[in-house]
């Protein structure tokens, strides 16, 4: 096993690695951008993606390279779902803030017919759906990740900044006016 510590390091990738929690060392990186600041770490299926100003993927944990471009300026969470199904979600100037891969290392701009926020803060997987939760636009729900629909429901207004499901219910922490969060089997609330 690996620890693993990430933020801003000011030129490069903001990771670094341990094998015993205290001797550290600066992860390697092979990308384009001169600085990669990191807001989250996930692992699954053999591969290491991280995310924040940019994504960036390694087998090893040890070096890292950079994802096809998503179109994200910024990535604030990522979710698996079925197979090698990953999802993105973050900021997009005058775009849909959602992103799909097939495999960590290229990325494709998702879409929906609904109103566009402009970002979008966190996303999850379960009950044969994505849900993310977007700003002031509530939660969006897609089957495959790459088609998405705004959930009904959800007042206008919240700002979503958890999602996590159960195997039961679908939980959600949101701020917004008289409203603080809820619980959800399915769609909607």
């Amino acid at each position: 096993g690996k620890f693993f510590a990430y933020g801003y390091a000011g030129i490069g990738i903001g990771l670094w690695v341990s094998d015993n929690g205290y001797n550290w060392g600066k992860a390697s990186y092979d990308g384009a951008e001169s600085t990669v600041q990191i807001y989250n770490l996930k692992y699954d299926r053999g591969r290491y993606l991280a995310i924040g100003s940019d994504a960036v993927w390694s087998d090893d944990g040890l070096h890292w390279h950079d994802a096809v471009d998503n179109g994200l300026s910024s990535i604030y969470d990522m979710a698996a779902g079925p197979g090698y199904d990953y999802v993105a979600v973050g900021y997009r100037s005058g775009g849909f803030p959602i992103s799909h891969s097939y495999n960590t290392k290229t990325w494709t701009p998702a879409t929906t017919s609904d109103a566009v926020p402009q970002d979008a803060n966190c996303v999850t997987y379960g009950y044969g759906l994505w849900v993310a939760g977007c700003d002031y636009q509530g939660a969006y729900w897609s089957s495959n990740g790459t088609e998405w629909h705004r959930g009904n429901g959800m007042p206008v207004g919240c700002y979503m900044s958890e999602l996590l499901y159960d195997a039961d219910k679908l939980i959600f922490i949101a701020g917004c006016y008289g409203f603080r969060g809820g619980v959800s089997k399915g769609l909607w609330w």
